[in-house]
């Protein structure tokens, strides 16, 4: 059995959020853009624009 001391009876305990680590967010970044199609078309378009203009 546990105790929720000056809890009531169904009150949801909000936690402080956790700061996360600049990796952490490059991974959840990294994950959102391969997720979505169109942002992937995007920097594709933006590499090849380069890979000519190096080319020229």
């Amino acid at each position: 059995m546990t105790v929720n001391i000056g809890l009531k009876e169904g009150e949801i305990v909000m936690r402080k959020p956790r700061k996360r680590s600049f990796a952490e967010l490059v991974l959840e970044n990294k994950r959102q853009i391969l997720k979505d199609q169109s942002a992937m078309e995007k920097i594709e378009e933006k590499l090849e624009e380069k890979r000519l203009h190096k080319a020229e």
